[in-house]
């Protein structure tokens, strides 16, 4: 009996999916989560095409594409930070879905991204990726937009928000990704956030610790005065959110306007596309706040799903209780409307 009740309720709720979402995504919805679920790394496949074009030293654009000759939607993948870039074999796989899919996948795998170290080039990147993309005869350049992953959320809606294309960009998928770089380095070395107004305590990824320490190095290396050295260094060395905060207050202008740069709450006004926002509530590298201050700001056309049970980008493998579970409903309900925008 109680298999037939979970039949009658999946097969209700793809209905209601099918019917409620626009061109009826619903079954290219699933076959694209499940193609990506964390089971199994698997090759690229036969019917995926691989370019390779190295743009300088330190970065490289990746496409994936379809084996044939049609026109097909578009999409910049940034990848955030992860030391083996385009190779690594789930985000390969990741590829291979929306490939297979009819999307045509363009990455920049970026060697400062896989030593950890976040900077403005990458902004850059991005949007040389995207104009790269729109000029091949197998895309149709009217749907390009961009996948963020962890950082490269943040990443992509800053590259979203430049001149040169900031018109063009259909959709931002960002997931996972934090709205104000100065805000989540204080969150990190206090093991803290503030939500609804009162301070959680917060137990952040050995990762993102690695991040935040290797970044302060570089941004006390690169400092231009004395003064702003010790200011860093006393940063690096506190843990107290009060003092934090103080600090970060007197930031001296080189380092301040560096994390300014790199911080989305800096062009919110700048982008134009339709937002797509995903977190989960149990993210241990970027406090979920970070996208409810986002979409809380953000006036454009936009999507928002905050889930209880995901944690950092990656989806967990579904189970058959899964299908009682609100939030996985909503991250299907979720994709469903982003496969309804870009194609």
């Amino acid at each position: 009996m109680r298999l037939f009740i979970v039949i009658f309720i999946f097969l209700a709720v793809i209905t209601f999916l099918f019917v409620a979402t626009p061109l009826g995504m619903t079954f290219k919805t699933l076959s694209f989560l499940f193609s990506i679920l964390p089971i199994e790394a698997t090759e690229l496949s036969e019917d995926v095409i691989q370019e390779i074009y190295p743009k300088d030293k330190d970065s490289t654009f990746y496409i994936f594409r379809p084996a044939d000759d049609n026109r097909h939607p578009g999409v910049v993948i940034s990848l955030g930070i992860h030391p083996q870039g385009a190779e690594e074999k789930n985000l390969q796989k990741l590829f291979q879905g929306l490939v297979q899919n009819g999307v045509v996948v363009i990455t920049v795998d970026s060697s400062a991204l896989k030593d950890s170290l976040i900077d403005k080039k990458e902004i850059k990147n991005l949007v040389e990726a995207f104009q790269f993309l729109e000029k091949k005869p197998y895309i149709d350049s009217s749907t390009i937009g961009f996948f963020g992953l962890s950082v490269g959320s943040s990443l992509a809606f800053l590259a979203a928000a430049d001149p040169e294309i900031q018109e063009k960009v259909k959709y931002i998928l960002w997931s996972g990704g934090y709205f104000d770089a100065k805000q989540l380095i204080q969150e990190v070395l206090s093991e803290s956030f503030v939500y609804q107004e009162k301070v959680n305590s917060w137990d952040p990824s050995l990762r993102i610790k690695e991040v935040v320490e290797k970044n302060l190095q570089r941004f006390f290396e690169e400092e231009k005065t004395l003064e702003g050295k010790i200011i860093i260094e006393k940063i690096m060395e506190s843990k107290q959110r009060e003092e934090l905060e103080k600090l970060f207050r007197d930031l001296p202008p080189y380092t301040n306007e560096i994390l300014e740069s790199l911080s989305p709450k800096t062009v919110v006004p700048e982008v134009k596309a339709s937002l797509f926002i995903l977190h989960g509530k149990k993210d241990q590298l970027i406090p979920f706040p970070h996208s409810l201050f986002l979409s809380e700001i953000y006036s454009g056309k936009k999507t928002v799903v905050i889930s209880e049970k995901y944690g950092h980008v990656s989806p967990e493998r579904p189970s058959l209780k899964d299908l009682f579970s609100k939030d996985f409903w909503q991250v299907i309900y979720f994709s469903n409307k982003l496969f309804a925008e870009i194609f």
